[in-house]
């Protein structure tokens, strides 16, 4: 997947996508706090 992004750094696939993904798992608290005490 790293490759492919380097590759085409102007996709409006996988660009957009996981920017929204990364966005609303930080944007989510719930999730964060969630997933520090079950690691």
């Amino acid at each position: 997947m790293d490759a492919e992004r380097e590759k085409r750094p102007i996709d409006p696939g996988p660009e957009p996508d996981t920017s929204t993904a990364a966005q609303a798992e930080k944007s989510d608290p719930s999730l964060d706090k969630d997933d520090q005490p079950i690691e």
